[in-house]
């Protein structure tokens, strides 16, 4: 008497095999989709710590080693549209309203310092955030006049993901919403 064999045939394996497959190839996108997601959402908290280190430089009056003028009176960041770079300045020269809305006024009076942020995560707004150091690290920006507030957006490459910072002019800075246009 023969005993039943217990083993797969060939065709349960195939049909395993398959659906493995059809499985593992549609999570492949949504995986992507995760990694750009979080590549941005990196990106966010390191600016986000970046514009804290600049607000504490400007609430201590600290220079770091590199950074000319010695005795700096406005620290800022700038933003350009579509670039993965971002700078850092100090400079001793006045703000007003008038203009802080390019930094250019202050770039000559101060030194450059280049960040760039993670791997295809490129800034979606010109931005020119500046903190006092004599108003006890209040922001400047071009700030949204309803609520208060200048933004940071940030995008991957496909720009397909969005995220932004939000900066109000008492010094606080916190995570938005991107809404297509603004940050709320």
């Amino acid at each position: 008497m023969r005993l039943p064999t217990k083993a797969f045939t060939l065709i349960e394996l195939l049909i395993v095999i398959s659906l493995i497959t059809a499985i593992t190839g549609a999570t492949i996108p949504s995986f992507v989709g995760y990694i750009k997601s979080q590549n941005v959402k990196q990106a966010r908290e390191q600016v986000k710590s970046d514009l804290r280190s600049l607000q504490n430089n400007a609430l201590t009056n600290s220079v770091p080693l590199g950074v000319t003028p010695t005795t700096p009176i406005f620290w800022g960041v700038r933003f350009l549209a579509s670039s993965a770079d971002y700078y850092y300045f100090a400079t001793p020269v006045n703000v007003n309203a008038s203009n802080y809305n390019t930094c250019s006024s202050y770039i000559p009076g101060g030194s450059l310092m280049k960040f760039t942020l993670p791997s295809n995560v490129f800034s979606n707004t010109n931005t020119c955030i500046i903190f006092d150091s004599n108003a006890g690290g209040t922001a400047m920006s071009n700030f949204n006049t309803t609520n208060g507030y200048g933004f940071v957006a940030l995008r991957d490459t496909a720009s397909t993901v969005f995220e932004c910072i939000k900066i109000y002019s008492s010094g606080l800075i916190t995570s938005g919403t991107w809404m297509g246009t603004y940050c709320n």
